[in-house]
């Protein structure tokens, strides 16, 4: 058992574990487009690489690396203690980002396409955290808060760090090799530190008697194949029937669509209206502003969550999406063609606006749908249905749990098809089409399953 002292100083490292993960992020996003597509200060000054295939590629090797990481370290903190794992990874992660800063250094594409990869692996000691909050709980009240505490901190992270991002790029320096584009990958690095020498405080005080449990624990060899095959399930597994590949079918449909107007705004933004990353920045902070906001209220209508309320907000959201993206399609020629420069770049920002605010609502309606597709009173024929109550909670399980490996799976192909796609616009178009099949495999699913 942990002592109330000792889940404190747990509960203390995750939350600035989240912090610092999501400081960094917002620190080093918006000079990311300009990283990769500028000619001067860029990675890559030989013209004969595409910067807009870099730019995607270098985009869609993070979900693809979480996709394969988050597993591994699941199963290895299954065999040792977690925090050891948990600290592997944060020194994953700032080696990721000393990496990244040497091959801003040497114009190295390549090197930097290798930090992603180490970046995109070395996600999974978050989930960790989160997984380290749950093992100190004795009770559901106990646990909410914990995670309650988890998501504020990730939200402020992601506040403040465009607001870091703002102040690196006002800093002025007389070194040609510090520019505004390196500065902030240097900040995010050292933050890092802290993470680490976080993490070794807490292992010092909490190691011993916390750990009792994990002491009787076998000793396992890694089996490769075995993480392949888990890996594997976990993103079929809503695959494997009828009412299950609907939900899932829409969730990716989602995810892709969602990828890439995410995605495709900040290259858009820089490459075709001039955006510098100074302006990214600011944009970068009213989103996360905006989603703090939204899951505030949202949390504060409980009507919003309630148990019937999930069909008919995703089906609005889901269709509002869709005609927003088909809107900006559709008058974007127009405000281009008449140079109305001041309503295009309002124009883009509501709308960023506008589908970020929606993100709780897509969040809670998804995983409302996931839960009830396996549930059974949904069966139906062709169906699994779960009579006893072990069977129900390891598939409710599997169902949660696949949501990130499908996610990291059409945020890949996603950030592959902005690198190919011509303009802004054409990707508009698709994620516009996207949502309105996903809303009409809604209703089918609605009337067949849940009417």
């Amino acid at each position: 058992m942990y002592t109330a002292w000792q889940k404190k100083i747990i509960v203390i490292n995750v939350c600035i574990i989240m912090f610092i993960n999501a400081l960094s992020l917002g620190i080093v996003t918006p000079v990311f487009p300009e990283l990769l597509l500028s000619d001067t200060k860029g990675l890559i000054l030989d013209n004969n690489i595409s910067r807009v295939f870099m730019y995607s590629l270098c985009v869609s090797v993070i979900p693809m690396a979480s996709m394969v990481g988050v597993p591994i370290f699941g199963i290895v903190s299954n065999m040792h203690k977690r925090i050891n794992v948990i600290l592997l990874g944060i020194i994953g992660n700032f080696l990721s980002y000393g990496i990244a800063v040497i091959a801003i250094i040497m114009h190295d594409v390549w090197l930097f396409l290798f930090s992603r990869v180490i970046s995109g692996v070395c996600l999974g000691v978050f989930s960790l955290s989160n997984i380290l909050m749950n093992d100190i709980s004795d009770e559901t009240r106990e646990r909410t808060y914990y995670f309650k505490l988890s998501i504020l901190c990730t939200l402020g992270g992601s506040i403040v760090g465009p607001m870091l991002s703002i102040l690196c790029m006002k800093i002025k320096l007389d070194n040609p090799l510090l520019h505004s584009l390196l500065v902030p990958y240097i900040a995010a690095s050292c933050l890092y530190i802290i993470s680490i020498l976080s993490t070794l405080y807490c292992y010092k005080l909490v190691v011993g008697s916390s750990y009792k449990q994990q002491q009787n624990r076998k000793s396992y060899d890694f089996d490769t194949k075995f993480v392949a095959k888990e890996l594997f399930n976990s993103v079929v597994f809503m695959f494997k029937y009828p009412k299950r590949k609907i939900v899932a079918t829409v969730f990716v449909m989602h995810q892709f669509a969602n990828g890439l107007f995410v995605q495709g705004l900040p290259m858009y933004l820089a490459k075709y209206l001039n955006y510098t990353p100074l302006q990214l920045s600011y944009l970068m902070l009213a989103i996360s502003l905006t989603i703090m906001m939204s899951t505030y209220l949202y949390d504060k209508f409980e009507w919003l969550t309630s148990d019937n309320s999930y069909q008919t907000q995703l089906k609005l959201a889901v269709l509002f999406t869709g005609s927003i993206n088909i809107i900006i399609f559709s008058l974007g020629h127009f405000l281009v063609s008449f140079d109305i420069q001041l309503y295009h770049h309002a124009f883009f920002w509501i709308s960023a606006m506008t589908i970020y605010a929606l993100t709780p609502v897509f969040k809670f309606s998804f995983t409302e749908l996931f839960v009830r597709c396996v549930e059974e009173k949904g069966a139906r024929k062709g169906e699994v249905s779960f009579v006893d109550t072990h069977n129900a909670q390891d598939s409710l399980g599997n169902a949660i749990g696949s949501m990130p490996q499908i996610s990291q799976v059409a945020g890949f192909l996603s950030g592959l098809l902005v690198g190919i796609l011509l303009t802004y616009r054409d990707i508009l178009l698709i994620c516009g089409m996207t949502y309105m099949l996903a809303f009409g495999l809604l209703l089918y699913y609605f009337r067949k399953y849940e009417s």
